[in-house]
């Protein structure tokens, strides 16, 4: 008989083992994926954090804070670039963006009132105010094409190739756009650039 409870005994502690090692095995293929998730949660909101904590990020916010960006229409252009030996040229879509200013609304757009409803002046327009500075493009868009193909022609395609001489010629027409619309409210942005 002690060998009959004994080998029970040996049995049944075999069984409280591999129900225990079964026990931390589903507990261990739970809590292990959970655990992952949660830090890849954690490690993406930190990197989200870091993101809109870097002092780029502030900028823009306080831009925002001025006004809201609003966009003329895309202008498209082909222009042969400087290069002397071979013949190169630049496809780009110019965009030309200014913040808002409710000081320097276009007066045409309230002089509905600002009424809710249809009929004129209850559309989109009096929705979003476009800048004075808009005016002055519509009316000068011949004249603002050209300063934009002039200074695109002074560059060569080794300039354009790199994203500093990018940058350089968004500021360069920025800065000759400005002088000739009178105004400090003009950004541009290439939202096409294809060089050949």
């Amino acid at each position: 008989m002690d060998k009959d409870n004994g080998a029970q005994e040996k049995k049944g502690d075999s069984t409280q083992q591999l129900k225990l090692l079964l026990i931390v095995v589903l507990l261990a293929a739970v809590i292990v994926p959970f655990l992952s998730t949660t830090m890849a949660v954690k490690s993406i909101s930190a990197n989200i954090e870091k993101m809109n904590s870097h002092p780029h990020g502030e900028e823009e916010k306080h831009e925002e804070s001025k006004g809201v960006m609003v966009f003329y229409e895309p202008m498209e252009f082909l222009v042969n670039l400087a290069d002397a030996e071979i013949s190169h040229y630049l496809r780009t879509t110019v965009s030309l963006g200014s913040l808002t200013d409710p000081v320097h609304e276009n007066p045409a757009e309230k002089k509905d009132g600002g009424g809710h409803g249809g009929g004129h002046g209850g559309g989109e327009e009096a929705a979003s105010p476009k800048p004075a500075v808009f005016i002055k493009i519509k009316s000068q868009e011949p004249v603002i094409r050209d300063v934009i193909i002039s200074v695109i022609s002074t560059y060569p395609m080794a300039a354009l190739v790199s994203v500093n001489g990018k940058k350089e010629l968004k500021e360069t027409i920025k800065l000759r756009l400005e002088k000739e619309l009178e105004t400090e409210n003009i950004s541009v942005y290439f939202t096409a650039f294809t060089l050949q």
